[in-house]
């Protein structure tokens, strides 16, 4: 057994809630595991040296 601490990696994530002018929700199907073909928000993670708000931006960018 082993007593070496591994360090901690945070990743931190962006994600978008977008509603229409009706109501409707924007979803997106996940094509990456986990969770594989479920609907979620559109976002991802936010790159070094990137705002959370530009991270949403281009998430929303490669959806659209």
């Amino acid at each position: 057994m082993t007593t070496e601490a591994t360090p901690e990696r945070i990743r931190y994530t962006a994600d978008a809630v977008v509603l229409s002018a009706d109501g409707h929700l924007l979803l997106i199907q996940r094509r990456w595991a986990p969770f594989e073909g479920c609907w979620a928000l559109p976002g991802g993670h936010v790159d070094a040296g990137e705002t959370s708000l530009a991270a949403a931006v281009r998430e929303l960018a490669e959806v659209m």
